[in-house]
């Protein structure tokens, strides 16, 4: 190769790292600006998600007749079939998460790599930060670069991935901090892990 086209391969790597690098810290400055967001989701099994997430480590999530509600200190989890509410520290609680703390981890220091762009879907991964033992090492996200609208998550694990696909999105939604509280109902069995 001559040195002609080796300068030439060269300062195209460095415009697409400079590329990547922009589109990232316009990725990271969009999600800078939020307070929360809500996503409605379904998996590629057919489960639907709906989930408000929030800074302060907070979030609601209902699925399947369930609910999963952190007020960024507290978990509780609520079957309403079987009238049980499992009240857990959040700390203790939240390293078996999903899907919530990826999209969390988007409104706090995230570390995301570019992976590909793909006409107006930039692919970009999302490692959990080390202090964290997630049941994931990795999630790909998939944004649309004209709004950052994720449209869909792909959580990978030894045991397989998960796949989501995003219907609905929306950027600070009104939300009080109650939303992220629950009251167990009079009739419910509470398990407090908490002790």
């Amino acid at each position: 190769m001559s040195l002609r086209w080796t300068l030439v391969a060269v300062g195209s790597l460095l415009a697409a790292q400079s590329l990547a690098a922009d589109e990232l810290a316009a990725l990271r400055r969009y999600y800078a600006r939020l307070q929360s967001f809500a996503v409605e989701a379904i998996s590629e099994t057919g489960l639907e998600l709906r989930l408000t997430v929030a800074r302060g480590n907070r979030f609601r999530a209902e699925w399947a007749g369930r609910l999963l509600v952190c007020d960024g200190t507290t978990v509780w989890s609520y079957t309403p079939a079987l009238r049980q509410v499992v009240i857990s520290s959040a700390r203790r609680a939240l390293p078996s998460g999903g899907i919530e703390h990826v999209l969390l981890g988007l409104l706090g220091e995230s570390r995301l790599r570019l992976l590909s762009q793909s006409g107006d879907i930039l692919s970009v991964a999302w490692t959990p930060p080390d202090t964290l033992a997630l049941g994931f090492q990795q999630a790909i996200l998939r944004f649309r670069r004209q709004d950052w609208v994720p449209v869909a998550v792909e959580l990978s694990a030894e045991g397989g991935s998960q796949r989501w696909e995003i219907r609905r999105f929306q950027p600070d939604p009104p939300v009080t901090a109650r939303y992220f509280h629950f009251q167990p109902p009079a009739d419910a069995e509470v398990i407090d892990l908490r002790r």
